[in-house]
């Protein structure tokens, strides 16, 4: 499938998605004929999995690492779990200081 189609099923946004693949997040295919990248349903999932991990915040190099299988994701998750918990409660004092 072609860029459009999987920002559209990924609900990433094409130019998302060209920046993901210029960090090297991932490396879709390209087709013989014309060089256009082909995008497959295990990309789809890459890109779903990128998009999950960047709402909760999570860094590129962390999600990288997942990716790339260096680092387990339910690792990054709770890691970045505490990162979350940690800037909340410092949220919290900073109204509470006002």
């Amino acid at each position: 499938m072609n860029i459009k189609q999987a920002a559209e099923q990924s609900g990433v946004s094409s130019p998302n998605i060209r920046f993901y693949e210029k960090e090297g997040l991932m490396t879709p295919a390209r087709n013989r004929g014309n060089a256009y990248r082909d995008y497959t349903a295990e990309d789809i999932r890459t890109l779903k999995l990128i998009r999950m991990l960047r709402m909760l915040d999570m860094p590129l190099p962390v999600i990288q690492r997942v990716l790339n299988g260096e680092q387990p994701l339910t690792e990054a998750l709770r890691a970045q779990q505490t990162v979350l918990e940690i800037g909340r409660a410092s949220c919290r004092e900073r109204v509470e200081i006002s």
